[in-house]
């Protein structure tokens, strides 16, 4: 299974991507893990994108991990603020590949300073940032290797360079040379012209050779062939990629730039490079993740699963013992008088210094020091005190059945409350392994981190969350056919619905209005209805009249404004059920609770302006959740109270709520 990029895989990626990635702004950095950055991007063209680095493994955009915050290790927050000292506000000049080694630089500029984030996708490979003079000022993890020191104060040095021979050389006798090298022909590629050995097994494939022939039996013809393919992957590939990933028994083992001739099962093709190392290498951080959140509780279930198999031991010890005790104490009961003969016997032997102990019938033993003998009785052997009378001992052996009995009957309790603990747990880890999972794969939509909802008839709307969002939606977003609301107040979002050139019905600009109203000051101020005004997107504008100031977030419209009168503040809050587990939706409440009605929500909670602070409701909302969807635990678990709270207009107060147990 490939476990990290080659040197060819970046080479395609970033002539895919690099040109995306120059001016992008860094607004946030998390790490996975000590070695996983994750950085989010404010692009040149606007939105926000998420760049992944995992030292060793890759680099690409993601789709995945929209709430990144959940998937960052809680225990590397403190590494975690450093790093975003260092990179936060950075812009992108530009990303290289060092030489045709699997090293990724971007080139930095920090608040005037140049730096270079440094990904090394190697075996034992870092992420390193380094100052204007090449001084290392953070390293995922110090690294002494034989040829070069990694660690923070140290002038950054990056692996030796392999450079492929066939770029160095076009004579075919010397790379014939080279490739005896190794002690057969895919060593021999490897080694001998410097090339992964993925690159390797696939050029051999291409040629038709056997891998594992002697490298001196290939040939003139041969080594000509694996040059030519070898330039064709190396110089061709990046400009025409075949991006896919290859499955075994649907277990996908390998992404690649090309489609590979020397691996066997189901291609999946993509459009983009990029998209197929998103898909491929978010398995592999999704397992890490999941094994992060379950350590604890396999750690729980490990140590009471070994105590249960002690108890259980403990159990079949005692359980063996009491049946040797009950045919004991059953031979005294149907042989008494003889065993009451021979106690009093072995009673007057011990008195006279155990002289005459053995003419006493049934006695198979005996240990003066101790006190006690071994007797057979009715064919079943037992020990006896012969400081005790007959009864005496009946009565002691009677006692200990009593006692034994009771400890098995204590141990079968531990048993069972050991059991169902496991059993809990397991299903607590089954829960997790689900939740860990939806939030690592759970995709992010460009529109999520506004206001949004889609009317019923399948219009997108979004609104700015706040100020800046206000003036970049006014500014991306807008295009003249669309159309454009806002509460008349002063102070709320700017909603906009993107027609698509279409013209919305009265009901989808109603529906737009709910947002519009709701997500404004009249919500905070505790109102019951305010009136909102629409125009068309080319009556908007950032700049204000000659000699007059804007301020921020709001926008200047020209020309006939037109009202809707009186919308009322209530907002219907849904939770819908999508591929990826739950999703928040919001909208009016007749329009929520129509979809409710038609099967698309799980349930839904009604809101209007009240006192309760929004991430108390939020909490609210989830112990619903978790009491009335159990089948879908996991999903509930995935779904933060951040991500309901970041819905709700302000303080408010529930007035409905509705769900159906799942």
């Amino acid at each position: 299974m490939k476990t990290s990029m080659t040197a060819l895989d970046i080479s395609v990626w970033i002539a895919e991507n690099g040109e995306s990635l120059q001016q992008a702004f860094v607004d946030n950095v998390y790490l996975i893990a000590r070695d996983r950055l994750v950085l989010r991007l404010r692009p040149r063209g606007g939105g926000v994108k998420t760049l992944v680095i995992e030292a060793g493994r890759r680099i690409s955009f993601t789709k995945f991990m929209a709430d990144v915050k959940r998937v960052a290790d809680p225990q590397l927050e403190g590494v975690q603020r450093l790093w975003r000292s260092l990179l936060r506000d950075c812009r992108i000049e530009g990303v290289e590949q060092v030489e045709h080694e699997r090293v990724v630089f971007l080139n930095l500029v920090c608040k005037g300073e140049r730096r270079v984030l440094v990904a090394e996708l190697l075996p034992r490979g870092v992420i390193a940032l380094l100052n204007g003079s090449g001084t290392i000022k953070i390293v995922s993890e110090p690294r002494t290797m034989r040829d070069r020191v990694v660690r923070v104060g140290e002038v950054y040095s990056p692996p030796p360079p392999r450079r492929p021979a066939v770029l160095t050389t076009n004579d075919i006798d010397e790379l014939a040379r080279l490739l005896t090298k190794g002690k057969d022909l895919v060593r021999g590629v490897v080694r001998g012209w410097s090339l992964p050995g993925e690159i390797a097994e696939e050029v051999i494939a291409r040629c038709g050779l056997d891998k594992s022939a002697d490298p001196g039996s290939v040939g003139k013809e041969g080594v000509e062939c694996l040059r030519h393919e070898v330039l064709k992957l190396l110089l061709e590939t990046p400009k025409a990629p075949e991006p896919c990933i290859v499955a075994v028994d649907g277990e996908p083992i390998g992404v690649y730039p090309y489609i590979p001739s020397h691996v066997r099962g189901a291609v999946k093709r993509f459009n983009r490079f990029d998209d197929a190392i998103d898909e491929y290498f978010t398995k592999l951080t999704e397992r890490e993740v999941v094994r992060r959140a379950v350590a604890e509780l396999e750690s729980k279930i490990a140590r009471l699963t070994k105590s249960i198999e002690e108890v259980r031991e403990a159990i079949k010890r005692r359980r063996a013992e009491l049946e040797g005790l009950r045919r004991v104490i059953r031979a005294i009961e149907e042989n008494y008088p003889v065993f009451e003969e021979l106690m009093e016997c072995l009673r007057r032997a011990a008195k006279q210094g155990w002289r005459g102990v053995d003419s006493c019938e049934g006695v198979v033993g005996y240990s003066p020091s101790r006190g006690v003998a071994k007797v057979k009785i009715g064919g079943v052997e037992v020990k006896v005190d012969v400081r005790m009378d007959a009864i005496g001992v009946y009565n002691s052996l009677r006692k200990r059945l009593v006692e034994l009995e009771k400890a098995i009957r204590r141990s079968e309790e531990e048993l069972r409350r050991l059991e169902e603990e496991v059993e809990k747990l397991r299903k607590q880890r089954s829960v997790e392994v689900k939740s860990s999972s939806a939030v690592v794969r759970r995709r992010s939509e460009w529109f999520e981190r506004f206001h949004w909802t889609i009317t019923p008839e399948g219009f997108l709307v979004i609104g700015g969350r706040d100020a800046s969002q206000n003036r970049a939606i006014i500014r991306r977003y807008v295009e003249p056919s669309d159309i454009v609301l806002h509460a008349d107040i002063q102070g709320g979002s700017a909603v906009v619905i993107k027609t698509g050139g279409k013209t919305p019905s009265r009901e989808s600009i109603e529906e737009a209005a709910v947002l519009a109203a709701c997500y404004s000051k009249a919500w905070k101020s505790g109102m019951g209805s305010v009136d909102v005004y629409w125009v068309w997107g080319e009556q908007v504008s950032l700049s204000p009249p000659s000699g007059e100031y804007l301020p921020r977030g709001a926008f200047m419209v020209y020309g006939k404004r037109n009202y809707i009168r009186g919308v009322k503040l209530e907002l219907g809050l849904g939770v819908e059920k999508t591929d990826e587990c739950l999703r928040v939706v919001v909208g009016s409440p007749t329009r929520i609770e129509g979809d409710y009605r038609s099967g698309r929500l799980v349930g839904f909670v009604v809101l209007v302006p009240g006192d309760e602070d929004p991430s108390r409701v939020a909490k609210r909302i989830r112990r619903v959740l978790e009491k009335r969807l159990e089948s879908l635990r996991h999903c509930v678990e995935a779904m933060s109270v951040d991500e309901i709270a970041k819905r709700i207009p302000g303080r408010s107060r529930v007035v409905r709520i509705v769900f159906r147990e799942v």
